[in-house]
Order: C-alpha cells, then structure tokens, then sequence
C-alpha cells in the first residue's frame, strides 16, 4: 500500500443557515431514510421559509450530503490521525483510533450523531465512495490499512482488503444500530452501556482480522 502523507485539513465553516440545513437533513434521514425525506421537509425543519433552500445553498441533495460529510468526517479524520500518528501502537490500539471518534460522537448524544445513520444508509445504498474517494475526509483511512498491514505481514493484500472492509462495514451499522437504540431507550442505552460496546466490537474487529482461514 502507498503511504499516504497528511497534514491537517482546516475544517470547512459553514454559516448558520447551511449549518441548520444540515442537522435539519441529518435529523431527517436518521428517522425516516434517505429516499423518505424531501428537500422541503429538510427545509422547513431547518427552519428556512424558503421550500427551495436546499438548492439555493447547495445546489442539490447531492451537495447536502456532501456538505454534512465535510462537517463531520473532516475532524473526524483529523482526530484519526492524531490517533495514529502515535509510536509503537498494537493492533487493538490502532483498531481503537479508527473506532473511538465515531464513539465520542454517540457519548455527546443524538444530536451529534444523527449523521451516523447516513454513513450506514450510504453503505446499504452503495455510495460508500462518497466517503472513501475525497481524501480530505478519508486519507486516515489509507493510514488505518497501513498500520494494520505492518502488524499483519502475512497476509495478502486481497486478504487485507476484504477484512478491512467487512470491519468497515460492520463498524457502521453497528454504530447506527446503537444510535437508534439509544434514541428509543435512552435509559438502557447508557454511556457507560455504549463504551462497553464499543469494546467488545474493538475485540470482535481485532480477533476477525487476526484469525487464520480454515481451508
């Protein structure tokens, strides 16, 4: 894999009005899906008169989502980096820096994790590559796989590959399942419930990608 060579990306500043058209949308498309929201009900929620606000500030559904990934997955990124960029870090360590930003997220609340749920949408829909292809919000990620295939050497880079992302994978919907289930029972659903989870999903990563293949 070819290292990739980062330094910090300045986060984007939104004004007030894309900033509320955001976590209008993200609200929006955590409860109802992304197909069964419309750019006038992410409007009105947001509390803009205009029904057309969405195009206006962003050109179109596109760009929304494009501008909510910016928001959030810019200093996510960031923070993996920084996680990362630490020496001597052992597998669960660095399987940690690539879980424990989403976490934080989910620990401040709903509010800050609505946008969750459109990272996993995006993966059932196919359009993964929204976040993976813009290297502002993915370039930890290339990192991520470089650490993990330092401490694996012997395993293909397919082998690789194919476990990374079904970590990935698992690592998202596992997050919005969590999300949901703390929007529905707060109560149960505990920060110290949530840390648990993320532990044992830690564990659960760390173990898939280090067992060996029955053939």
């Amino acid at each position: 894999m070819t290292t990739q060579k980062h330094t910090p990306i300045k986060e984007i500043e939104f004004s007030a009005a894309k900033l509320d058209l955001i976590k209008a949308a993200e609200e929006l498309i955590a409860e109802f899906g992304l197909a069964g929201v419309s750019d006038r009900e992410i409007a009105r929620h947001g509390g803009q008169k205009n029904n057309s606000a969405v195009a206006y500030h962003f050109g179109d559904r596109q760009g929304l989502l494009s501008a909510i990934l910016d928001y959030r997955m810019i200093p996510l990124n960031n923070q993996r980096h920084v996680l990362l960029a630490q020496e001597g870090l052992d597998l669960r360590e660095v399987i940690s820096a690539f879980v424990m930003p989403y976490l934080q997220h989910l620990l401040n609340g709903p509010k800050d994790s609505f946008y969750i749920c459109l990272i996993s949408q995006l993966h059932q829909s196919g359009q993964q590559d929204l976040l993976i292809k813009e290297s502002h919000r993915s370039s930890s990620l290339y990192l991520f796989a470089e650490k993990v295939e330092e401490l694996l050497p012997k395993l293909s880079q397919a082998e690789l590959f194919s476990r990374l992302t079904f970590a990935g994978t698992q690592l998202v919907h596992s997050l919005a399942l969590w999300h949901g289930e703390r929007r529905r029972q707060g109560e149960l659903w505990s920060n110290d419930v949530l840390s648990s989870q993320a532990e044992q999903l830690i564990d659960f990563i760390v173990g898939g990608l280090q067992q060996s293949r029955v053939r």
